[in-house]
């Protein structure tokens, strides 16, 4: 259960049973941001959370707040992003004839990168919806793959696969080709190879015509 307190000096959540690890942050000088609905239609684009593996749960204006509430459930725990939007009251000169839709796309933005840098932080948590259905599926890919290389007759094979896979036991073999999948999975720049390597220029005969 997460529990929020919501008013004009500052906003905290926190999770039951953790109170002493509350973090608040106080705004100073701010304003709720009144008309929020553009921003919080533009946030409602599933497109922009797809790729983190979350799903839009709620988009409302509550109590003058822009309040988007974003979740994702997982095997044990359960995600919830509340978003507050307010204005600050920084002096500035503002230009003319802004497009309305500066706002909603700078917050879309800022919220794409903050989601960025949890999803390297903590790529489990945030794997996407395509990410998540490979998963599943990795298990038995490796199970497949490591019974190919155990019940081989060949004892060389069996040798070289597992000093490829840099295991000393051959019974190790599944373990190690699911690690290795599972990191291709998280980590897309990975560049889709299972093992480290370079790439190899082409011969000339090789090469496409």
């Amino acid at each position: 259960m997460t529990h929020r307190l919501w008013n004009l000096d500052c906003v905290a959540a926190y999770e039951e049973g953790s109170k002493d690890n509350v973090t608040v942050k106080v705004f100073k000088d701010w304003s709720p941001l009144l008309d929020g609905t553009s921003v919080i239609m533009a946030l409602s684009e599933s497109k922009l959370w797809n790729s983190f593996g979350i799903s839009i749960a709620d988009a409302a204006i509550h109590n003058f707040f822009g309040v988007l509430h974003a979740g994702k459930s997982f095997m044990e725990k359960h995600l919830s992003i509340f978003l507050h939007l307010h204005n600050e009251h920084i002096s500035c000169v503002k230009p003319e004839n802004v497009p309305q839709r500066v706002l909603p796309k700078l917050v879309k933005d800022a919220v794409a990168a903050a989601l960025r840098q949890l999803k390297t932080q903590l790529p489990g948590d945030f794997s996407s919806v395509h990410q998540a259905k490979v998963g599943n599926c990795l298990p038995d890919l490796a199970t497949s793959l490591a019974t190919i290389v155990m019940d081989s007759s060949n004892q060389h094979f069996q040798e070289e696969c597992s000093k490829i896979l840099g295991v000393q036991d051959v019974n190790n073999v599944e373990t190690a080709i699911l690690q290795r999948l599972s990191s291709i999975s998280l980590a897309p720049d990975h560049g889709g190879r299972m093992l480290p390597c370079k790439r190899q220029p082409k011969k000339m005969d090789e090469m496409d015509v």
